[in-house]
């Protein structure tokens, strides 16, 4: 199994960029949205995605992040 390298920004880690449209992320809901830089090779930039539900939502210095299940997304 090849090591997946996953972005680094800052010290938090993310799997993918979303740009998120429709309504505002909560918790307990899913995105939908345009996802960038992929690092799990699963959707080309620009795809459109469902995410699973939201299970946290953390607003740093260093941007807005989402994670679901499987992923951690930096919201754009």
């Amino acid at each position: 199994m090849a090591l997946q390298l996953l972005e680094r920004t800052g010290m938090k880690h993310t799997d993918a960029e979303l740009f998120v449209f429709g309504s505002s992320p909560m918790v307990g809901n899913r995105m939908t949205g345009y996802i960038y830089k992929d690092s799990k090779n699963r959707f080309e930039d620009g795809t459109v995605v469902n995410t699973s539900k939201l299970q946290k939502l953390e607003i740093t210095e260093e941007g807005t992040f989402a994670t679901t299940t499987n992923t951690v997304y930096k919201l754009v």
